[in-house]
């Protein structure tokens, strides 16, 4: 007997930008949704959240304005990720004179009736890692958001 494939039944997200609040279920008998509205209004950015979260890229939803976003799946559980500010810390991320808040993750997922919660640790790390990376070693450049360079055997990692 062969599984059925998941596949993404309905998307939500709570203040967007502090704004807006968007949710959609996606049409699997026609099977073609269409997103529209105004321009500004994170069509764009919702769509790249789904991706974010089923690619890993929890650094980018770290980065998106949004109190929470909402993934269900087709066979009736749900992913929702939790966005709040985190604790100060010593070594909190400066942009020009202007501290920038950190922001933590939590992923909350349901099945049945179950609810597990954890804690996306990830983003905060790898940036506290790329600093040290670049300072210890200078034959290692960062690249973009999630690539690096070897200077010395022109490896791409």
């Amino acid at each position: 007997m062969a599984s059925e494939l998941l596949r993404v039944t309905h998307v939500s997200i709570k203040s967007l930008f502090d704004i807006y609040d968007h949710e959609f279920s996606l049409d699997f008998e026609d099977r073609i949704t269409i997103l529209h509205g105004p321009n500004g209004v994170g069509k764009t950015i919702l769509l790249k959240c789904i991706s974010a979260l089923f690619n890993g890229h929890y650094a980018f939803l770290a980065r998106t304005p949004f109190r929470s976003f909402s993934v269900t799946l087709s066979d009736k559980s749900q992913i929702t990720i939790l966005r709040e500010k985190a604790e100060p810390r010593q070594n909190q991320r400066r942009v020009g004179r202007e501290e920038q808040p950190a922001y933590e993750l939590t992923a909350e997922i349901r099945t049945g009736g179950t609810k597990q919660s954890l804690a996306i640790k990830q983003v905060a790390d790898v940036a506290q890692l790329a600093r040290v990376i670049e300072q210890e070693s200078p034959f290692i450049l960062q690249v973009d958001e999630s690539r690096w360079f070897e200077r010395r055997t022109n490896q791409v990692y």
